[in-house]
């Protein structure tokens, strides 16, 4: 598994369930959500505070998003690849499905 190091550089910075979805997530080939975050700055400012701020507030979306779809969001992931590999390979994943207008 990938892990971006600026993901392991601000891992201490999310509970343990935020660090086991971000790690899930690269596992998922989702790493470049984190690719990009700079390290941890050494003292605390202004601007190292606001971008702590944004990296838990990501997390805490990607949290949310997580706990509302059914099989989460690696098997939402999961999902999305397995209908885009089908549809490349032509298959209609929904072939013989009937739309009908509920009542």
């Amino acid at each position: 598994v990938l892990v971006p190091p600026s993901l392991t550089a601000n891992l201490s910075l999310f509970t343990p369930k935020q660090q086991k979805l971000a790690l899930d997530l690269c596992e998922a080939g989702q790493g470049h959500l984190f690719s990009r975050w700079p390290k941890p700055a050494p003292s605390r400012s202004a601007s190292s505070e606001a971008t702590t701020f944004i990296k838990r507030r990501l997390i805490e979306q990607l949290e949310r998003i997580d706990d509302s779809y059914p099989s989460n969001l690696i098997g939402y992931i999961n999902n999305a690849k397995d209908l885009l590999a089908k549809s490349k390979s032509g298959v209609n994943p929904l072939m013989g499905w009937k739309p009908s207008v509920p009542q």
